[in-house]
């Protein structure tokens, strides 16, 4: 993704949100469509690129709308949460990248809701901004943070990613104050609860001359549930072997201020102790997404046809982590950027036919598999790729 966007050297201060404008093009089409990017995820960064490369910017007028002036790669995070990388090294900034891909306006604030009737986005600072085709990428949240008690009060969620590093150097800022070394609790069996495990035992290892006391909670028998045995028992071998304790069967039942309260298998609840909680349980759809009363699954993702286009708003597109395609298995393809990235010239090509009025003309297939690597935030990693296991230096 990154190989596809470079960027000139900026100024290292951080700048994840904004609620203004800060870039609008002098000269725009008074005649063409106007067309609305909801979010700057990869997808619509590499429609962005492709509009450049077209000169559509020439025929329509193209509105960028971000929570955020930086777009997080998440691949990079957990190595960025080590140490390993810069927080420039794993974002674009939208800023610059709105004006090298001649956008026409890039606005910089929360989106409240859809209005898919009045073909509108609202804005949390009260404005509206109609469309004539949309294009939403708006990516995700953590699973259950809004479900179960004290999630939002106490614990660091993964999601959305680019409030991650900084809820990650506020909480080590409190302990540093306070004196204290870190007692982490993960909760989450996936590939993000391992990652951030080996992220933050790297971290704050050298942080606080000491390796942190750090436990891996997971729901089910065993982490990494879809990942080959091999694997498992790569990184099993390696948790172990780096003193990352696991407890499988778990149930997370609320979060405190002093740790985690849960219940394994048919135990009572117990607490868990902890001064720092990680939430990294999966992805959810955003509510902004169901409050607009677009139709969605039993997790929030809104449903969209083969060719990524919402059946009953055909002027509505969407791709990524947002989305759940009609035609293919619940939870499939995974929330991985892969997805996003091979969406991108689908979703281009479609935005154009609806802008000109016709039918849009390419369908998706998500591929079957993918390259995964797992970085355990030492110079090696795990990796898997159509059921072959591996692992080895970086």
């Amino acid at each position: 993704f990154f190989l596809m966007i470079r960027r000139p050297p900026r100024s290292t201060q951080s700048r994840s949100s904004a609620a203004s404008d800060v870039y609008k093009r002098q000269t725009q089409s008074t005649w063409g469509k106007r067309i609305v990017l909801a979010g700057g995820g990869h997808m619509n960064c590499l429609v962005m690129e492709e509009f450049r490369r077209r000169g559509v910017e020439r025929f329509h007028d193209i509105i960028l709308i971000s929570e955020t002036v930086e777009s997080f790669y998440s691949g990079m995070l957990p190595g960025c949460v080590a140490g390993q990388y810069t927080q420039r090294d794993i974002t674009v900034d939208l800023e610059w990248f709105a004006k090298r891909c001649n956008i026409s306006q890039a606005i910089f604030c929360p989106i409240e809701r859809f209005d898919a009737d009045g073909k509108c986005v609202i804005l949390t600072d009260g404005r509206h901004i109609t469309y004539d085709v949309l294009s939403i990428n708006l990516g995700s949240t953590s699973r259950d943070k809004f479900t179960v008690p004290g999630v939002l009060e106490h614990a660091i969620c993964t999601r959305p990613i680019w409030k991650l590093l900084e809820e990650v150097q506020k909480r080590e800022n409190k302990l540093l104050e306070q004196k204290k070394k870190p007692r982490v609790v993960l909760v989450g069996g996936g590939a993000a609860g391992v990652e951030l495990a080996f992220a933050l035992q790297t971290r704050w290892t050298k942080l606080f001359n000491a390796t942190p006391s750090i436990t891996l909670i997971a729901s089910g028998n065993e982490l990494l549930p879809s990942y080959t045995p091999k694997l498992r028992a790569n990184v099993y071998s390696v948790l172990e072997r780096r003193s990352i304790n696991v407890e499988t069967g778990c149930q997370a039942i609320a979060v405190k201020h002093n740790g985690l309260v849960y219940r394994q298998g048919k135990n009572k609840p117990r607490l868990m102790k902890a001064n720092v909680v990680v939430w990294a349980t999966g992805a959810e759809g955003h509510s902004i997404v169901r409050d607009s009363g677009l139709r969605v699954d039993e997790l929030g993702f809104f449903y969209v046809n083969d060719f990524l286009q919402i059946p009953a708003n055909p002027e509505i597109f969407g791709g990524g982590d947002c989305i759940q395609i009609e035609s293919q298995p619940a939870g499939f393809p995974p929330k991985a950027g892969v997805y996003a990235v091979r969406e991108a010239p689908i979703v281009t090509e479609n935005i154009l036919a609806a802008a000109e009025g016709r039918q849009p003309p390419r369908r998706f297939t998500p591929q079957t598999e993918f390259l995964s690597l797992l970085n355990s935030c030492d110079g090696s990693a795990f990796g898997q790729k159509k059921g072959f296991a591996f692992s080895g230096s970086i």
